[in-house]
Formats: C-alpha cells, sequence, structure tokens
C-alpha cells in the first residue's frame, strides 16, 4: 500500500496547479473581485446600480474574469446591466439589493476560462407584472448545446460531465419579456469519474472512464470489495470502495476527460471490484464487479 500512496501523492503534486483558487463560485451582483481576483473577501468592491436601464452606463464584461467567467460584450444598449432589484419583483431567495438584466428579445451569456461543470441562476424574475420563464442553456468549447433547463422565479440547476465553455439566459418566448437573474453560480470540480466495464468475464472487455478532467492522470485499481482511507498526501481522507487496492495502470484522460481500455480479463480477475480515481481532484469513481 505504500507504493498506492506513492503514486497518488506524486500524481496529485505534480498535476498542474489551477489558475483560480475558488472551486465553488457564486455571483450575486452586489461586489466585484477586488485586487486578490476573488469574491467574498475583505477588498471585494461593490457595485452601486440605478433602477433602469436607460440610466445604467455600465455593462458586464471582463469584471468576474478572475473568477473564471466574462460576460458576452453587447452589442446593444441595455445588455448585461446591474440594476437595483426595486424595479422588479423577485422571489425571496433573491440576494437584495442588485440583479443582473437585459432588455426584451436580448439574451444574457458569457463564456468560462475555466472548466465548468455546473451552472446556476435565480431567473425567470418578474418584470413590469409579467410572469414570465427563462432557459439557460450551456454549450460546448465546440458549440453544441450540453442542455437547458427552464425556470421562473426559481433557481435553476444544470450539470455536464463535459466541461461547460459558454452559456445563455434567454425569454422562453411565452411573453416578451425582460431577462432578469440573480445568484449566477458555477461549479469548476467535476462531479468525479464515472467507471463502466463492457463485455464478460472471462473475456475481452472495454473499460470506460468518463467525467474525468480534461488530460488528467486517471488511476485504475482493483481488489476485493471493501474500504480503504487514504491516511496521508494531498488526497488524505480520500475513501475508496475497496479493501486491499492494487494499482492496475495509470492512464491520461483525453480533451473530454476519458479513458477508453480494450484488454482481455483472465478468469483469475472475474468477481474482483475495480475503481478509477482522479488524483488532481482526489475523486474516486463507481465500482464495478469484474
Amino acid at each position: 500500500m505504500k507504493g498506492l500512496l506513492t503514486i497518488l501523492s506524486a500524481a496529485a503534486l505534480l498535476a498542474a496547479t489551477p489558475s483560480y483558487a475558488q472551486t465553488q463560485v457564486l455571483i450575486d451582483f452586489e461586489t466585484t473581485p477586488g485586487p486578490d481576483g476573488l469574491l467574498g473577501t475583505a477588498d471585494d468592491v461593490p457595485l452601486t446600480a440605478p433602477s433602469l436601464f436607460s440610466s445604467q452606463t455600465t455593462q458586464l464584461t471582463t469584471e468576474f474574469s478572475s473568477v473564471g467567467v466574462t460576460f458576452t460584450m453587447p452589442t446593444t444598449n441595455d445588455a448585461n446591466e446591474v440594476l437595483l432589484a426595486q424595479s422588479f419583483s423577485p422571489p425571496g431567495t433573491h440576494s437584495p439589493v442588485n440583479l443582473l438584466a437585459a432588455g426584451s428579445g436580448l439574451v444574457l451569456g458569457g463564456t468560462f476560462s475555466v472548466p465548468v461543470f455546473e451552472v446556476s441562476a435565480l431567473v425567470g424574475i418578474t418584470s413590469n407584472g409579467a410572469i414570465g420563464a427563462d432557459i439557460l442553456e450551456i454549450f460546448d468549447g465546440g458549440g453544441v448545446s450540453l442542455g437547458t433547463v427552464q425556470g421562473s422565479e426559481t433557481t435553476v440547476t444544470i450539470t455536464s460531465a463535459v466541461p461547460i465553455a459558454r452559456f445563455e439566459i434567454r425569454d422562453s418566448g411565452a411573453i416578451s419579456d425582460v431577462v432578469a437573474i440573480d445568484n449566477f453560480g458555477f461549479v469548476t470540480q467535476p462531479p468525479g469519474p464515472v467507471l463502466t466495464v463492457v463485455g464478460n468475464c472471462p473475456g475481452t472487455n472495454t473499460i470506460q472512464v468518463d467525467g474525468a478532467s480534461p488530460f488528467a492522470t486517471v488511476i485504475l485499481l482493483y481488489g476485493p470489495a471493501g474500504s480503504f482511507t487514504l491516511p496521508g498526501g494531498p488526497c488524505a481522507g480520500t475513501i475508496l470502495d475497496l479493501a486491499a487496492p492494487t494499482i492496475a495502470g495509470l492512464f491520461a484522460a483525453d480533451l473530454s476527460g476519458s479513458v477508453t481500455l480494450n484488454t482481455m480479463i483472465p478468469a483469475g480477475f472475474c468477481g474482483i471490484s475495480v475503481q478509477a480515481v482522479e488524483p488532481s481532484s482526489c475523486l474516486a469513481s463507481n465500482v464495478v464487479v469484474l
């Protein structure tokens, strides 16, 4: 087991240190990051906002780039503008006093400079008595939609095993309404690798790991079912669902965070449990019995 701990620790230490410090970011549009580049710290800069689009001369673009998100450069007025919520009718889950809004027919959007795996926002905030719904849509780096979620005066959340590169929030089209959101959040830590094994034991099998970070090292382990807690190193406290794990190998994930192995599993391994670990995030996959 000393070898296992050494490899896990070394892989975690050698993993590229991310350029961002927060794995969960919440933007309530009350402040922007200060000199330390973070939110929720003493040097945050307050955002002062008017009540009306016509009085707001600033449109959000790079104010939150240091925490990983850049709002799309508007091509027109009344987009990506922070306003006082007093001219709206926000639900109780709104965090006073500001919100982010775009005029009727416009879209709120932005891009992420870090790998993001979950996006959430309070959407569909009522404007001028019109109760509508907003759609949150996420996209990968190639512009392919990864899914949508819709809500009215509620917080919606959408997740993806593939890194989210861009998002859009727009009116559902049921009525022509202003798009107004609050408490925009995103998670840069993936939900963890997912392990699948397809085939019969003994015989040729495809071992697939999905949901790892792009180009991350993935360690494949096997052993009897049980429990083992890593006692030291950067991943101390990580619980494996193997009683006596043995390393099968270290593999590099591709751009989508996947590893695919085609291998012959001999009869002596039938009934053995297999688990994957991504040491850079200290996240372990589900267990599959061969």
